[in-house]
């Protein structure tokens, strides 16, 4: 996961960690921030 989200643009690392978050479910945004070291928007 890690070495495709190197590669991608800013948009679309966003994109992706939302996807990602999204099918964790419940804790899934905090969890794929915290492993791709995202900063979270509010």
């Amino acid at each position: 996961m890690q070495r495709l989200f190197t590669r991608l643009s800013e948009k679309d690392k966003r994109s992706y960690a939302a996807i990602e978050s999204v099918k964790l479910g419940h804790g899934g945004v905090e969890y794929v921030s915290g492993l791709l070291a995202l900063i979270q928007k509010r």
